[in-house]
């Protein structure tokens, strides 16, 4: 339709034609174009229209003169055959038929008379165009057209109102078989080239697909263009880049440039925001932002590269160049899924993506579905947790920046792994941190272990808000992330009607359906408040799972027996059943170490059990030691053997929890993985060393607090990649592979429900040793956490063993002298799976 309302033209006569008859050109609801007349055009033998319409209206009485006249004709040819409305054409084109182009075509515009002697030879020139014979019909003689072709505009510039250029039609929607009357008014009946419209750029020069052809077929439009697009060329950079920021109470900004003051303007219709286009800046620009005159630039507070530290310029960086592979990746679904939690700084001695993806074929043969990287945006420093992030948009440098974490997913995608980023979103750390110089992103309104909270719910927390949420799909769009883990969800403080994590997942839903990847959050909350992962339909969060800190205190105090800190309310068996049967244990019982009620019980029969991640190690529980010592360690301390590890793993892989294994777990590494910071603040750096020993000494530690300071304490953490070949740790490596396997063989032990898990246990008061079976369909998982052996009695029709962590596990029968009751014969510190 054009731009502007006008009146319609002729109504049909004899009904609607489906805008098939040049009667109906002007009528609104047809979506045709109508070309507006030039001052030059006149009708052969006549005046000047006077109007538009005018025109309209005589070139249709042309064509109704010519429908008469085929009308009188008609009888004779036609006898016999069935008739048809007069005024209509049919639906479809019929093979040679006056007027009336092949598919594909569109039609010329209505031409006036001409003399008696050239109709033969321009009615032949017709056909052969509607043939598809292009060249006799460029050499046949043309009738007069309504328009002189001297007169005609480029192609790029004609038919639209008001001089704007039509839209091309798609080569695919050429095939659509639109009757000839359908075409806009005044447009070229023989296929021109375009000389007009600059050409799109592409591949080899070709128009890209996207522009000239539309998406090609099962392919969404602007669907993750970057993975099918080549790299841009190092020195094509852009003629123009524009630089904003938020700094709401700055009366002025400036953009420093290579080292020149460019001011910025207060951009329109957005509040607090400032811009300014400065020629010539592009990929690889350093850059920061000098708030009311200030002699030192700032970092860019959504820095996308800092190559120099959280303390240097910003550098621009354009992630279209960056040439991915992984355009056939659609993600991977979080339930049924084994994640694998990983450092990048101690995964390999290296210490960066590319060493990392190295490693990756060791994470697929041991069966893992999910990388889950420890935080990587910039902190100060070179290493350090990552969880006391500065500039939130930029990857660690010394990991290898921007380029060196997409080429870690992408070889992850192309291995099948997904790969999931930690994320924090309640505090900043305190060195490099200049959020609160630019804006209201803190407020002393709410308190955290940090200080101020970050700023969700009071003056000026829209922009905050969006601050966050952007960056979460910052990392899932331009980095292809799969799924974030939320840090310590607990610590965000937001009263406002919609929540920020609420309002968080909405917008992930949202970029998962445009991506058409699977994308998920994972939450970090010691609150035992199943509203995180309960939908919004159903009043929750909509997160898609949260971590089971329940869980793992069950199954740590059961195996080691620790019971100071925290796992003063666990380590009986009793409640290591509830874990696994009603996922909290604290579920508005009494908490005897915070001394009041906790936490809120989980609706078993509509929250699957997915939603919750299980784990026996992670980053806090062993680093948050005094040494850093993990499972191993703690076992060998005090004194307990060493096959509790394998019926720890047991329990967690064939839970009804996603598992999630922490790094070298599989193997049972004998490296510790302490705390360790690299602050560059003097200040700050003995203050964090200082209060490191001053928190486990109130905690009763008596043996030595490593320094976080010191490099020792940072090298002592990185994994050693020799011992996964050497024993012990090969067989609890096999045994790792051979329960993970088994989880995806067999479909019970991915069923979602918490009501099929029956537990059955022994605590050791009948002095039948401590014991503990669990049950999911047809397979069975019995462990002995006791140093004795025990006899569990088996049902008749008991299945035969399927794993068996000691070669001591036997099956016999005789218990209680019924020959037929079969027993199962656990070793102390053993388990087995039967199915």
């Amino acid at each position: 339709m054009a731009d502007h309302p006008r009146p319609p033209a002729a109504v049909p006569r004899q009904g609607d034609a489906r805008g098939q008859d040049p009667d109906v050109l002007g009528r609104a609801g047809h979506r045709l174009r109508e070309r507006r007349p030039r001052l030059c055009e006149a009708r052969p033998g006549g005046p000047r229209p006077r109007h538009r319409h005018d025109r309209v209206r005589g070139a249709a009485r042309t064509v109704r003169a010519r429908q008469r006249a085929g009308a009188e004709a008609r009888p004779a040819r036609d006898a016999g055959r069935p008739g048809r409305l007069p005024g209509l054409r049919a639906d479809r084109p019929g093979a040679r038929r006056p007027r009336q182009p092949a598919a594909r075509r569109l039609r010329a515009a209505p031409r006036a008379a001409a003399p008696a002697r050239h109709r033969p030879r321009a009615e032949g020139r017709r056909r052969r165009e509607a043939a598809g014979h292009l060249a006799d019909a460029a050499a046949a003689p043309r009738a007069p057209a309504l328009v002189r072709a001297a007169g005609r505009a480029p192609a790029g510039r004609r038919g639209g109102p008001r001089g704007r250029p039509r839209r091309r039609v798609p080569a695919r929607q050429r095939g659509r078989a639109r009757h000839p009357a359908a075409g806009r008014a005044g447009a070229p009946g023989r296929l021109v080239r375009d000389r007009g419209r600059r050409r799109p750029a592409g591949l080899a020069g070709r128009p890209h697909r996207r522009h000239a052809l539309g998406p090609a077929p099962g392919r969404r439009r602007g669907v993750r263009a970057s993975a099918r697009r080549a790299a841009r060329p190092p020195g094509d950079r852009q003629v123009n880049q524009r630089f904003q920021v938020w700094a709401p109470a700055a009366r002025r900004v400036d953009v420093v440039v290579a080292g020149e003051r460019h001011p910025m303007a207060e951009a329109d219709g957005r509040a607090g925001w400032w811009t300014a286009d400065v020629p010539g800046a592009g990929h690889g620009t350093d850059y920061g932002f000098a708030l009311d005159g200030a002699a030192d630039p700032l970092p860019d507070p959504r820095s996308p590269w800092q190559p120099g530290g959280v303390h240097a310029p910003s550098r621009v960086y354009e992630h279209d160049r960056f040439t991915w592979t992984d355009g056939r990746w659609h993600g991977r679904p979080l339930p049924g899924s084994v994640l694998y939690e990983m450092h990048v700084g101690t995964f390999t001695p290296e210490g960066t993506f590319d060493a990392a993806i190295e490693r990756l074929d060791h994470l697929v043969a041991l069966g893992i579905d999910a990388v889950e990287l420890l935080p990587v945006a910039s902190f100060p420093g070179h290493h350090g947790w990552g969880y006391d992030g500065a500039l939130l948009w930029a990857p660690h440098e010394p990991y290898g920046g921007p380029d060196g974490l997409k080429r870690f997913v992408d070889a992850a995608h192309a291995r099948g792994l997904a790969v999931v980023l930690d994320v924090v979103y309640n505090h900043l750390g305190p060195d490099g941190n200049h959020l609160g110089d630019y804006g209201p992103y803190f407020t002393s309104a709410h308190s955290t272990p940090w200080g101020d909270a970050v700023n969700y719910d009071q003056e000026g927390s829209d922009e905050v808000r969006a601050f966050a949420i952007e960056n979460a799909l910052m990392w899932l769009r331009d980095y292809h992330f799969d799924g974030l883990r939320l840090d310590a969800v607990h610590a965000i403080t937001d009263h406002s009607a919609v929540h920020v994590l609420e309002a968080m997942a909405q917008a992930v839903s949202a970029l998962s359906a445009h991506l058409g990847r699977h994308l998920f959050l994972i939450a970090e909350s010691d609150l035992n408040d199943p509203r995180l992962v309960t939908s919004r339909e159903a009043g929750g969060y909509g997160l898609d799972a949260q971590w089971s800190d329940d869980f793992h205190h069950c199954l740590h105090a059961a195996l080691t027996g620790e019971r100071q800190g925290y796992y003063c309310d666990f380590g009986s068996l009793e409640t290591l059943k509830k874990a696994l049967t009603r996922v909290f244990v604290h579920d508005g019982t009494m908490s005897t170490y915070r001394g009041h009620r906790h936490g809120r019980p989980v609706d078993v029969e509509k929250l699957p059990a997915h939603r919750f991640l299980g784990f026996l190690q992670n980053h806090d529980q062993v680093g948050n030691r005094g040494a850093g010592d993990r499972m191993g360690a703690v076992l060998a301390g005090a004194g307990l053997s060493p096959g509790l590890l394998k019926v720890g793993a047991a329990l967690l892989v064939l839970a009804p929890f996603t598992p999630m294994l922490f790094m070298g777990e599989e193997w049972g590494a004998s490296t510790p993985w302490c705390y360790f910071t690299d602050h560059q603040d003097p200040g700050l750096a003995r203050a964090v060393s200082e209060g490191r020993r001053r928190e486990f000494s109130r905690h009763g530690w008596t043996g030595e607090v490593p320094d976080p300071q010191a490099v020792e304490t940072f090298r002592r953490s990185v994994l050693d990649w020799d011992e996964p070949a050497a024993d012990p740790h090969a067989d609890l490596l096999d045994w790792h592979r051979s329960l993970i396997a088994l989880r995806r063989a067999r479909p019970e032990l991915n069923d979602p429900r918490l009501t099929r898990a029956a537990i059955e246990i022994g605590d050791g008061a009948d002095g039948t040793g401590r014991w503990l079976v669990m049950k999911r369909g047809g397979v069975r998982v019995a462990a002995n956490l006791g140093d004795g052996t025990v006899r569990l009695p088996l049902p008749p029709d008991a299945a035969r063993p399927l794993l068996a962590s000691d070669p001591a596990i036997r099956m016999e029968t005789g218990v209680n002298g019924d020959s037929k009751t079969p027993a199962l014969v656990l070793p102390g510190a053993s388990a087995a799976v039967l199915g």
